[in-house]
C-alpha cells in the first residue's frame, strides 16, 4: 500500500476559483484535493482515497457526484468508455487527533494574553472532541519537553478540567522552545496515529495547532530542522500568532496547513476558525477507482474535481507494468 498525505505546502495540489480569497488561513480560492491512500494492482486497478474540501479545509456542504470528477492519464483526458471508473464515498472508518500546543512562556502571562488563549483552546476542544476525534493539550516554554496538560481524550469535561488547572499555573521558564515543541508534538502524533491504524481498517489523521506570541528563543532545535520535520510529516500543522514579535513569514512557514496572525481580541475567533477547518477536513473522503488502459511503463493520473465555480486537482504517479484485461473498477483493493 502506498500512502500519500502531505501538508498543503508540499502536496501537488492546484486550486482555482472565481476570485482571490484573502483569508490568511487559505492559500487559494478553489478546492483542495488530497490523496490519503492508494492501491495500484493487477489486472489494471488504479485507486485512491481522496479528501476534497474547500481551500479553507471546510466540507463542501453537499456530496460530490461522479460527474464532478474528471480523470486525465499522462495529462490527457480519458473516456469512461476506455477506462471504466467508480467514484464512491469512502466507507472506511476514520479517526482524527488534534494536539493543541499552548505557549506558557513569561510573555504570555505578563501580557495578559493567557486567559484569551485558554478560552480559544476551550472553544476548539468543545468543537472537536467527540466520536472519532480526540484532543490533547500540551504547554511549552523554554524547557526541552512538552508540558502534558491533558492526554488525548474525546471527553470535553476532561479537557475543561485541564484548562481550568492550567489557568492557575505560574511561570516556570520565561523562554520559548517553539521549534522543539512542534517537533516533539509531531513525534507524539506519529505514535498515536500508528496506534489508531494498527487494525488496518482505520484511516487516521493528526493535526497540531500551535499558539504563540513570538519566535523561538531557547534555540534547542534550529529552524531548519523544524521545517524539515514539518515537511516530512503526514500531519497538518496550524499556527496562531499574536503580538508584535510574531513574524508573518515565519508563522506561515510554521503553519503549513493554515496560519493566522491575530490581534488579542481576535484570539478566540482564530481558534474557532482553525477548529472549523480541522472538522471540515474529516468529512470529505471519496474512493476514486478506475481501470487504466495502460499496459506498461511509468504513468500518472490526475484527478480533477469541480464543484460549482471551484476546482482542484492532484496527480498520482504509478507503474502500469503487468497490467492487462479483466479489470472492474468496483473491485479495487481499497475501501
Amino acid at each position: 500500500m502506498r500512502r500519500f498525505f502531505l501538508t498543503v505546502a508540499a502536496l501537488n495540489v492546484a486550486c482555482g476559483g472565481a476570485e482571490a480569497n484573502k483569508d490568511p488561513l487559505s492559500p487559494c480560492s478553489g478546492l483542495e484535493v488530497e490523496i490519503m491512500d492508494t492501491a495500484i494492482a493487477p489486472p489494471a486497478h488504479v485507486a485512491a482515497l481522496v479528501r476534497v474540501t474547500t481551500c479553507e479545509g471546510e466540507a463542501l456542504g453537499a456530496p460530490l457526484a461522479a460527474a464532478d470528477f474528471e480523470l486525465l492519464e499522462d495529462e490527457r483526458p480519458i473516456s469512461a468508455y476506455e477506462a471504466p471508473r467508480a467514484i464512491l464515498p469512502a466507507a472506511r472508518q476514520t479517526a482524527e487527533r488534534t494536539a493543541v500546543l499552548l505557549d506558557l512562556s513569561g510573555s504570555i502571562v505578563r501580557s495578559g494574553i493567557k486567559p484569551a488563549m485558554l478560552e480559544g483552546a476551550r472553544s476548539l476542544s468543545a468543537a472537536l472532541a467527540g466520536d472519532r476525534h480526540q484532543v490533547a493539550l500540551y504547554g511549552f516554554d523554554g524547557r526541552p519537553d512538552l508540558v502534558p496538560l491533558q492526554a488525548f481524550t474525546a471527553e470535553p469535561d476532561e479537557l475543561e478540567s485541564a484548562l481550568a488547572l492550567t489557568a492557575q499555573t505560574s511561570i516556570v521558564d520565561d523562554s520559548t522552545n517553539l521549534h522543539g515543541a512542534v517537533v516533539n508534538a509531531l513525534r507524539v502524533m506519529d505514535q498515536e496515529v500508528r496506534l489508531d491504524e494498527r487494525d488496518g481498517e482505520t484511516e487516521a489523521h493528526g493535526s497540531v495547532v500551535v499558539f504563540t506570541d513570538g519566535v523561538d528563543q531557547a534555540g534547542r532545535v534550529d529552524r531548519r530542522t523544524m521545517r524539515e520535520v514539518i515537511e516530512d510529516s503526514r500531519h497538518s500543522v496550524f499556527a496562531i500568532g499574536v503580538g508584535p514579535e510574531v513574524d508573518e513569514e515565519r508563522l506561515n512557514e510554521l503553519g503549513t496547513a493554515g496560519a493566522v496572525k491575530a490581534e488579542p481580541d481576535e484570539i478566540v475567533a482564530a481558534f474557532e476558525r482553525v477548529s472549523a477547518q480541522i472538522a471540515g477536513r474529516a468529512q470529505s473522503y471519496y474512493i476514486v477507482s478506475y481501470c487504466s488502459p495502460a499496459r506498461a511503463g511509468q504513468r500518472s493520473v490526475t484527478i480533477e474535481v469541480t464543484s460549482k465555480d471551484q476546482r482542484g486537482e492532484v496527480t498520482l504517479p504509478y507503474s502500469a507494468e503487468g497490467f492487462g484485461a479483466g479489470c472492474a473498477p468496483e473491485n479495487a483493493p481499497l475501501r
